[in-house]
């Protein structure tokens, strides 16, 4: 599967280059983005047929136009959508804006977290807890743009110093973006996480990407609008020797209106760990998935959802992700899969799902989940894991729900979910295949609240809470931030 893959994105880059119009800089929006979520329930409603963004962290541009179709097929619906993103964005109202952001105060507290497993089998080393975090700052998110090209920077400054979390300078030429900074890269349909890479901590990188679908040439066209996306990164010192390169990619396309697939891949090469030396035939193998124990770690996954025809009754999407680590016969005999329900319409302001994730253990000569002998650092950037929070070996429960309430103006989403992690890491501690195993192995419960409330036309509070508590442990974080548009 991987093979064919590379010749897809080819394919993909080739269609895109031969279909060149005028330039506009994108900036992307946070993956947790109020109006990302709005887009995506526009799609699963119908309103928004075109909106298929490349990554989880959508181009602001593709998600407005995919807010003013909705509101011009239903304006009942998503009007009160669309006027909320021009206020926050208003060179999308028609207004000329060069300069633009927001600035306030936010506050973050963080208890209970701890650092993922290093290493893998008799070089494991178990997680450890990390220290809580209090912190209370100001922070400014600036944004400058000039027709083809755009910056954008966010500022915090507190009692942990001054920091700059999220930057990013982009560029666009016709269909396609490329940009660096500090930015999450996320994959994956599911609600609670991507097998792949879900985007949980923001990395330097540097990318490639379509910013609107793309049509492409001849008999491919029969494949639908596609999309692609590419980016490469370097793990960070303090948990991977030698800072090995990290590498995403993603290739979509929606064969039918209502159907939406996707090729995600993501491989760690290079560092101090390892004797192979990164040369361009080595990389180039890893390209085309010629597997090497001893040059790099590699996960992959196929995802797709599909628009039920059942609007007259009940709007709905069901949706998947079915994923491997990087050994043979890994896809069919250890996988990891997630299944969802989507309920874009439940009343007019009122939208819920369900999903289930399971993440097989090892067995049959293959690897440990996100853990590699070669690449000790593992599936983790910092002390986040890169793919499913789940961490691995077990299962995950998922209901969720949202509200879009008082025109828009008031946007509440919630989790609730039951975990099982890592069973075998407690009876065989050597063959763990859950990055959090054994300190958290056995049954949680837990979920999250994220609130949103556009006080005023330049004024928005938000307050998010998450909570996963088990046998003997707890971990919960609050964030709280009050910002001033400009």
């Amino acid at each position: 599967m991987r093979s064919p893959f590379v010749a897809l994105c080819c394919l993909l880059w080739g269609g895109a280059l031969a279909a060149q119009t005028d330039s506009a800089a994108s900036p992307p929006l946070p993956i947790d983005h109020w109006a990302a979520r709005a887009a995506a329930r526009a799609w699963a409603m119908g309103l928004a047929p075109g909106y298929f963004p490349a990554q989880r962290s959508a181009p602001r541009g593709l998600v407005a136009q995919a807010l003013r179709e909705a509101a011009e097929r239903d304006p009942e619906q998503a009007a009160g959508w669309l006027r909320r993103f021009e206020e926050e964005f208003p060179e999308y109202a028609g207004r000329t804006v060069l300069l633009g952001g927001r600035a306030g105060l936010v506050t973050d507290h963080e208890a209970g977290r701890t650092e993922p497993a290093f290493g893998a089998y008799g070089f494991r080393r178990e997680p450890f807890a990390l220290p809580d975090r209090d912190e209370w700052a100001g922070a400014a998110t600036v944004a400058l743009g000039v027709r083809a090209a755009a910056a954008i920077a966010r500022v915090e400054a507190g009692t942990e110093g001054v920091e700059v979390p999220v930057w990013d300078v982009s560029a666009a030429w016709g269909p396609l973006g490329a940009s660096v900074g500090r930015e999450a890269v996320g994959y994956g349909t599911a609600r609670s996480g991507g097998i792949v890479v879900t985007g949980a901590a923001p990395m330097v990188r540097g990318q490639v990407q379509t910013l609107r679908p793309v049509e492409l040439p001849s008999l491919l066209r029969y494949l639908g609008p596609a999309t692609f996306h590419s980016s490469l990164s370097r793990l960070p010192q303090s948990r991977h020797p030698g800072r090995p390169w990290f590498w995403t990619a993603r290739a979509g396309f929606q064969p039918h209106p209502r159907l939406q697939l996707g090729v995600n891949r993501a491989s760690v090469f290079g560092g101090d760990s390892i004797a192979t030396p990164v040369t361009a035939g080595n990389v180039a193998r890893m390209f085309l998935g010629i597997l090497s124990a001893e040059f790099e770690n590699q996960v992959i996954a196929a995802d797709g959802r599909w628009r039920l025809p059942t609007e007259r009754v009940l709007p709905a999407t069901v949706y998947f992700e079915w994923g491997s680590e990087d050994a043979s016969g890994a896809w069919w005999k250890v996988p990891g899969r997630t299944f969802g329900l989507f309920l874009p319409r439940l009343g007019r302001d009122l939208a819920g799902g369900a999903e289930l994730t399971r993440f097989s253990k090892q067995c049959c000569g293959n690897p440990s989940w996100y853990m590699h002998a070669s690449q000790p650092g593992g599936w983790v950037y910092g002390n986040r894991p890169l793919g499913h929070p789940l961490g691995g070996e077990g299962w995950e429960a998922l209901a969720y729900g949202q509200a879009e309430l008082l025109d828009a103006r008031l946007r509440l989403e919630g989790r609730a979910f039951v975990r099982r992690r890592g069973q075998e890491g407690l009876e065989r501690p050597e063959r763990a295949s859950n990055l959090y195993a054994p300190v958290r192995t056995g049954g949680s419960v837990g979920g999250s609240l994220d609130a949103v409330w556009r006080l005023g036309a330049r004024l928005d509070a938000r307050v998010a809470l998450e909570r996963d508590a088990g046998d003997g442990w707890r971990e919960q974080r609050l964030r709280a931030d009050l910002s001033y548009l400009f």
